[in-house]
């Protein structure tokens, strides 16, 4: 019989409403039409008042600039191609692009952005439009639907979008299927055909695609006689779950955030509960082609390789206030600002 821990329930409940990580990915070659005096580290979060963002910011080479001030305002995904710069997020309640620091509004519904890519030209991006999950192409919108409700047809499920990539000359999307809030099932879309990754709960955060592999992170089921419903950090890869809850250690709830692939190596950034089942800690990791690590930082939400070297971006705690952003090079902390303001880091793009 599993046992149910009303902290660690309401514990996750709060961080499943955390914003949709953005995470970029699918680093390009290096363009020698770049201006080289763009700044190259490119950071896209929120300010924080308590858990409520306030305010969508970037930073660029360390350097902290508003997007968009005001309570829920948030950038979450961050791409560059060529010499332009992509943010997208949320601005004034609607899903937003921001481009070369121009905000331009997809709808005047309510919504929000959570990822972003530059293709051939195309601008794709994902996120929610009037309660609808939604692909924009160059602005044009699509509804995202997923099979959950011709599975289970007593239920009413919503679907929510993530993330979304290009290549082979396919748009890959990934989500979930949720009802009454909960997540149901993780979800992968290939040009619009849905495929169902997880049952019985889960949810899909990111995708990178590497030649013929697919890769899918984000929160898939896993058995547990301590933790009712538990879901676990997961990677899929061509569509075959793995937990990666570090060896030896026991399942406990916990979400991977983003993935990169450099040189055929995946990355993925992922957080989950460590520490005594009384005493709720949460512990920022890395995953390196089989290998993990923990990571300076509380929550781990972004990951990007270029170059040789890692970047790692998230939370991190403090003792007295709320949390603090961070974005770790190789593990070493970098500035962000002043360092002292409570924010958040959703997502990096290395040029």
């Amino acid at each position: 019989m599993m046992k149910k821990n009303p902290f660690l329930m309401l514990l996750f409940a709060a961080l499943a409403m955390a914003v949709m990580m953005g995470c970029e990915k699918d680093p390009i070659e290096p363009d020698p039409d770049v201006d080289p005096t763009l700044p190259k580290v490119l950071v896209a979060g929120c300010n924080l008042i308590s858990t409520d963002v306030n305010g969508a910011i970037c930073w660029e080479d360390g350097v902290k600039t508003t997007l968009a001030d005001g309570n829920g305002n948030t950038a979450t995904c961050v791409f560059a191609d060529g010499n332009d710069t992509y943010y997208g997020g949320r601005m004034d309640g609607k899903p937003t692009i921001w481009k070369n620091g121009v905000p331009q509004a997809l709808s005047q519904s309510s919504g929000s952005v959570s990822d972003i890519c530059v293709s051939n030209g195309k601008v794709y991006a994902v996120g929610s439009m009037g309660g609808a999950a939604t692909l924009w192409v160059d602005g044009v919108a699509e509804t995202m639907e997923s099979d959950y409700q011709t599975l289970y047809p007593w239920t009413s499920p919503s679907t929510v979008v993530t993330a979304v990539t290009v290549a082979n000359g396919k748009v890959y999307v990934v989500g979930y299927a949720k009802t009454s809030g909960t997540p149901k099932a993780a979800y992968l879309w290939v040009d619009g055909v849905c495929q169902m990754l997880s049952d019985g709960g889960g949810s899909a955060y990111d995708v990178f695609v590497d030649g013929t592999t697919v890769y899918v992170v984000g929160e898939g089921p896993q058995e547990s006689e301590v933790y009712a419903d538990l879901t676990v950090p997961a990677l899929w890869t061509n569509g075959v779950f793995q937990d990666l809850t570090p060896a030896n250690e026991t399942p406990t709830p916990g979400r991977a955030t983003c993935i990169c692939v450099d040189n055929h190596i995946p990355y993925v950034s992922f957080y989950r509960r460590k520490g005594a089942t009384w005493d709720p800690i949460m512990q920022g990791y890395v995953y390196q082609n089989g290998s993990i690590q923990e990571v300076a930082c509380k929550q781990a939400y972004a990951v990007f390789k270029k170059d040789g070297d890692l970047y790692v971006g998230g939370i991190k705690e403090q003792w007295v206030g709320d949390d603090l952003p961070v974005l770790l090079k190789n593990n070493v902390e970098q500035t962000l600002g002043s360092g002292t303001d409570p924010a958040r880091v959703n997502a990096i793009y290395v040029r």
